[in-house]
């Protein structure tokens, strides 16, 4: 159960960092033009 639990965590937290990288590329991209 908490193994489960621990699994739905990470890929929680990894997809919110996959997020912010993406809008933090979006970002310098959308500058450097």
């Amino acid at each position: 159960l908490i193994a489960d639990m621990t699994l739905e965590y990470n890929k929680m937290r990894q997809a919110g960092i996959t997020k912010e990288l993406l809008e933090i590329t979006t970002a310098q991209m959308a500058l450097s033009q």
